[in-house]
């Protein structure tokens, strides 16, 4: 709910979400499974809950620019949830808009593209494909390989070992 509000810019959000996420990030760290609960289920709850926590804590770093940061939070975030279009643009965004590029983010805008597929609009999907292919181009110097890593990303929820784009000679 915090992050929605901060990502709706309304003043002191962030600040707010900040404050919230170190917090419970703490507590996630410290948490212990209670007596009467099984292991799988206490794994679910904390995942879900890494899942929030830090998908929250890669959005206040990458509010704040620091890309850096950003990424091992979306990366732990997505751990627990590969499918989750939020954590995946904006972890896509943290590497392509660093500097320098990091071109995994062009796995993870293709991963974005094929997840905006069933929950996006079509103008959200148009948007993220229209900033993809231009961050391509850009990056790579065509769109040769881009219709394959888009395919490749709509069949598979992990990033490929070995995975590359090359740079633009």
């Amino acid at each position: 709910m915090l992050r929605g509000r901060a990502t709706a810019d309304e003043p002191g959000m962030l600040g707010e979400l900040k404050a919230a996420t170190t917090r419970g990030l703490a507590a996630l760290a410290k948490a212990r499974k209670p007596e009467g609960l099984n292991d799988a289920e206490f794994a679910r709850l904390k995942g879900q809950a890494g899942t929030i926590l830090h998908g929250a804590a890669g959005f206040i770093a990458f509010q704040e620019k620091d890309y850096a940061a950003a990424r091992p939070h979306y990366l732990d975030a997505l751990k627990f949830d590969a499918s989750d279009l939020q954590n995946t643009y904006q972890l896509s965004l943290a590497c392509l808009e660093a500097s320098p590029l990091e071109p995994d983010g062009f796995w993870y805008v293709a991963r974005a593209i094929a997840l905006a597929g069933g929950s996006a609009t079509p103008a959200v999907q148009d948007q993220i494909r229209t900033y993809a292919a231009a961050k391509y181009r850009r990056y790579h110097g065509s769109e040769e390989g881009w219709a394959d890593l888009l395919g490749k990303a709509a069949k598979a929820s992990a990033k490929p070992a070995g995975f590359t784009v090359k740079p633009a000679p």
